[in-house]
């Protein structure tokens, strides 16, 4: 009997965790058409669009995420809907995480302003927007889950985990950058279409490939094992 139910388990396991990754290969792209429209929304705010501008994007990708990820959850828990309300409500609250920490470090980086640029610099934008995802979509979305498995806490740290790896690899660059000299003497060729369309379709893969296996490992387990005991109650 041991030996079926670990079977039972590693097949819901699996199956939960195939569907899963394709969701979140779907939502990374359709994130960033989300966000491009919100972005146009804002655009007309003047002086504040920069934190328009973030806010509209953290809840673009947040809710492109959400429907992708709620079309796998409605195959396995009742009332599924509720993540749609949980990750509408932790977008909004991760638009405000963003604003705020990401503010906290532009008064930071103006405190050493006397240092060289570096393009590391503006790399590190990346942490406040996985702060802000990672803490407001997991934060809600474990409300929702709290009441339907065990352990949900393990998926806050699941979404800090896999945010924090998108986020690096959505504003790290993976061309070679030139410098404010070389684009002034224009000795630095741009790089061509072909490049900046391979580049970007591979970081779409390894962010929707993150995002899968991080969330989605944790998101198997929990319906594994609740398949797992529903068996166990009937066997």
């Amino acid at each position: 009997m041991n030996n079926f139910l670990q079977s039972i388990h590693f097949t819901w396991r699996l199956r939960a965790f195939r569907w899963w990754m394709l969701a979140c290969f779907i939502a990374m792209p359709l994130g960033t058409v989300l966000n491009k429209v919100l972005i146009q929304f804002t655009m007309p705010l003047g002086a504040s669009g920069y934190y328009s501008h973030s806010g509209g994007w953290l809840i673009g990708e947040g809710l492109a995420l959400g429907v992708c990820q709620w079309l796998v959850l409605r195959r396995y828990f009742t009332q599924a809907h509720g993540w749609l309300v949980a990750t509408a409500v932790g977008s909004a609250l991760a638009s405000i995480i963003y604003a705020f920490s990401s503010y906290g470090l532009h008064l930071g980086l103006n405190a050493f302003s006397w240092l060289p640029a570096v393009p590391v610099v503006s790399n590190l934008y990346c942490l406040p927007a996985a702060l802000g995802l990672g803490l407001g979509l997991g934060t809600m979305q474990w409300f929702f889950l709290r009441s339907r498995v065990d352990h949900a806490e393990y998926w806050i740290g699941a979404v800090l985990a896999a945010q924090l790896m998108v986020k690096i690899i959505e504003f790290v660059p993976l061309l070679p950058q030139p410098d404010l000299f070389s684009e002034m003497l224009m000795t630095t060729p741009p790089p061509s279409l072909t490049s900046l369309m391979a580049v970007g379709i591979l970081k779409f893969v390894l962010m929707g490939l993150f995002q899968g296996v991080f969330t989605g490992w944790v998101l198997a387990g929990f319906v594994a094992a609740q398949k797992r005991a529903s068996v166990s109650i009937f066997s």
